[in-house]
């Protein structure tokens, strides 16, 4: 995969976290317009961050407990946005 596709997909991608998950499929499938290399990866890259968060079931909705310190940094998983 070269440097550009790469690019696109992230793009794609990032676009589609901002979504609800029953709105992402519209734009991914726009955002690809027709190449179904992109669609299939952004397709695998939610799903991949779906499962995760399936196995920290009390992960999102305990967030709002924590400070602002402790957001910052979760396990080894470091808090880019919010």
């Amino acid at each position: 995969m070269n440097k550009e596709m790469w690019g696109r997909i992230e793009a794609v991608y990032d676009q589609a976290l901002q979504l609800e998950e029953k709105d992402r499929q519209l734009l991914i499938k726009e955002s690809a317009a027709g190449d179904d290399s992109i669609y299939q990866q952004v397709i695998k890259m939610l799903k991949s961050d779906m499962g995760f968060m399936e196995d920290y079931p009390g992960l999102v909705s305990n967030t709002e407990q924590l400070s602002n310190k402790e957001l910052a940094s979760l396990a080894h998983f470091k808090i880019i946005k919010k």
